[in-house]
């Protein structure tokens, strides 16, 4: 193979632009949780909760751009429309977000009086602002095939962050963070500019019934992506409730660390999304049937591969973090519980593609409401400490990715339930994930090699298929175009 053509080409680049950049953000993120320390990281931790609820109040915007996009794909002025229609909406939810914001300075509202954060409060409305139209901007790039500006997007974000690190410490590295995050947003809305990627003002036209359709169409998107994403923020909004602030600050250590980990996936979905939904809206059912297939032997079976991997260096990961000993086991299952999202993979996308929106946000509510009982069970009724709270997750995922994969075989014309059940969780995948909860359940870290033992022994065809995966990518990255 050419390696001139290795390097030229697209996926590999942004591939390992991204995945250099995940590794530099690890790091980062342990030298921000070694110089925070647990309290403070706790307050930092409170404070990306709060971005994170106003990211997923996005009304599915994104998400309803993203598959408009795709499906009026040869229409370029109608796409532009589009386009602009999305940025209209969300800085109409800007302006919503802004009054809110002095509505809490004139009145002094305290959102939680155990994290002081008022002195915080007016970076994380301009940061929340710039991610509603950076998520415009970033939809849009991946769709005109701008993979290249995403890879310095992202590194130049990580970038300033390891500046900051490197400066700053103690509570002010807080607001260093934040306004890195800022200038990181702004630089976004730059490329996306110099891309050429968004539409002139003269050249668009806003009007209401397209913002109706984006809307409507994002509507039942917006309550599958909102409600799916409050599963997590939803346990967490718990833990800071009902545990000490140090606590946690260690669940927040936790949850990055192990959710670095998957992040290495999600930037390979980042740039196939568009791609699959295509090939998902197809009519002929075989095609997506083994579009479906392929897909989740190579994203189902790498992402426990990477998990089960990490996760026999968490116990050296807190050996040189003394500060954080006490964190291993939420480490352990929460990295579990992010793992089995990766159940669902490919039949949300395929509703999505079906669109059946409807169903996806049935079912997401659903699995919101189970999960939040359960969580306020395990912590008010058993008691339990702030680590095992994160099985409430678990077991929503499990519900969830069961009725998304039975509901998606129904839209292709499958009704066995035997089939619906080896897609769900196949047994080469079940037997080391049950391995790994078991030991991470019961603190046998020296055990913690079976999982990926296992895993190597049980899915050498699936080990196969993610080789010529790699390797058709590698040598045609056009097939990623829409």
């Amino acid at each position: 193979m050419d390696i001139k053509h290795v390097i030229n080409n697209k996926i590999v680049v942004f591939l390992t632009v991204r995945y250099s950049s995940y590794i530099i953000q690890f790091i980062v993120s342990l030298v921000i949780a070694a110089k925070l320390g647990p309290y403070y990281l706790g307050i930092y931790g409170f404070i990306t909760l709060i971005l994170n609820y106003c990211a997923v109040i996005s009304f599915g915007i994104p998400s309803s751009l993203n598959v408009l996009l795709v499906h009026h794909k040869e229409e370029r002025k109608l796409c532009g429309d589009y386009i602009a229609n999305s940025i209209w909406l969300y800085l109409m939810l800007s302006a919503a977000l802004l009054a809110l914001y002095f509505v809490s300075i004139i009145f002094d509202i305290e959102i939680n009086e155990n994290y002081p954060i008022k002195l915080y409060l007016w970076i994380v409305v301009a940061i929340a602002i710039l991610n509603y139209l950076n998520s415009v901007c970033n939809t849009v790039l991946r769709f005109r095939n701008k993979v290249n500006q995403l890879s310095i997007i992202q590194a130049v974000s990580v970038l300033i962050n390891v500046l900051a690190v490197t400066i700053i410490k103690g509570e002010g590295l807080i607001l260093a963070i934040l306004f890195c995050n800022l200038i990181s947003g702004l630089f976004t809305l730059f490329v996306s500019q110099k891309s050429g990627v968004l539409p002139s003002i003269k050249d668009v036209t806003l009007t209401s019934s397209l913002q109706t359709e984006i809307m409507r169409k994002g509507l039942f998107l917006f309550l599958y992506s909102s409600c799916f994403s409050f599963i997590l923020m939803s346990i967490r909004s718990l833990i800071s409730a009902n545990y000490a602030v140090e606590e946690f600050g260690a669940f927040t250590f936790s949850f990055s660390i192990a959710n670095s980990v998957m992040l290495l996936l999600e930037s390979l979905m980042t740039i196939i999304f568009p791609k699959i939904i295509d090939l998902l809206s197809s009519d002929d059912n075989k095609v997506v049937d083994n579009t479906l297939a392929k897909m989740r032997a190579t994203y189902m079976s790498s992402s426990h591969f990477l998990i089960y991997l990490a996760m026999l260096f968490f116990p050296l990961l807190i050996y040189f973090m003394p500060k954080y000993s006490h964190a291993l086991t939420s480490m352990n299952l929460i990295a579990l519980a992010v793992l089995i999202n990766t159940n669902s993979s490919g039949y949300i996308e395929l509703l999505i593609a079906k669109n059946r929106e409807k169903t996806a946000s049935f079912i997401s509510i659903i699995a919101l409401c189970i999960n939040v009982v359960l969580g306020y069970l395990l912590i008010h009724f058993y008691h339990v400490g702030f680590s095992y709270v994160i099985l409430a997750t678990l077991i929503t995922y499990l519900l969830f990715s069961y009725l998304v994969i039975w509901q998606g075989k129904k839209a292709i014309g499958i009704n066995s339930i035997e089939d619906v059940l080896k897609s769900f969780f196949p047994y080469r995948l079940f037997i080391p994930y049950l391995l790994a909860l078991t030991i991470s359940c019961f603190q046998l870290e020296y055990m913690i090699w079976l999982p990926i033992v296992s895993y190597i022994f049980l899915n050498r065809n699936d080990i196969a298929i993610m080789k010529d995966m790699a390797k058709k990518l590698v040598i045609n990255p056009n097939i990623i175009d829409v």
